[in-house]
């Protein structure tokens, strides 16, 4: 009997579990006159747009019409989102890319297939700033001169593009210096 009651126990947890995740991480589904407000959005912001998501919606604000506004907030990467809006398949109100670099690259694919119809603001505010950092071994850094000198973006495209080595630095055994999106490794 007791093994009878654990797997009934077991059943009727696993479809509420089951029935819970169908309806969503932001909560229930829309009122049924809601004014939905769809939003394709980096989903590196999952966690937090979720959350706001969440309290936006249970908080029932109207539009001016009188009908509920509810986000639907869909975590996508951003090239991947880019792609959905520009052949289609998707038309969000709202498109928080993880970068604003996709943003001119999208008007401008937008622009050629639409008679030069702009698809986006060009200069949207952003949502959230996140700082983007240069990190290398101390050796290395030690080798292009740092601390003396700073290191910044230009001096590290310069190197990527210079077809210099490590051996024009002291240390052949380093090999090729490597920017990440041009290491092999990280492209397997």
């Amino acid at each position: 009997m007791r093994r009878i009651a654990l797997l009934m126990i077991s059943i009727t947890l696993g479809t509420l579990l089951v029935a819970c995740g169908e309806r969503g991480s932001t909560g229930e589904g829309p009122p049924s006159d809601a004014l939905v407000v769809k939003m394709l959005y980096g989903s590196e912001k999952q966690l937090w747009i979720d959350d706001v998501t969440a309290t936006f919606n249970a908080q029932q604000n109207r539009s001016t019409s009188g009908k509920t506004i509810f986000v639907e907030a869909v975590a996508a990467g951003s090239t991947d989102s880019m792609e959905r809006i520009l052949d289609g398949r998707d038309q969000p109100a709202i498109w928080s890319p993880a970068s604003s670099i996709l943003v001119p690259v999208a008007n401008e694919r937008w622009a050629a297939a639409n008679n030069g119809a702009q698809l986006v603001d060009a200069a949207p505010p952003p949502l959230v700033l996140s700082p983007v950092v240069i990190a290398m071994w101390r050796p290395m850094a030690e080798a292009l001169g740092w601390p003396n000198t700073p290191i910044g973006y230009a001096d590290i495209a310069e190197l990527a593009s210079s077809g210099k080595t490590w051996a024009d630095f002291g240390h052949p055994e380093w090999g090729p210096f490597q920017f990440w999106p041009h290491s092999p490794r990280l492209q397997q």
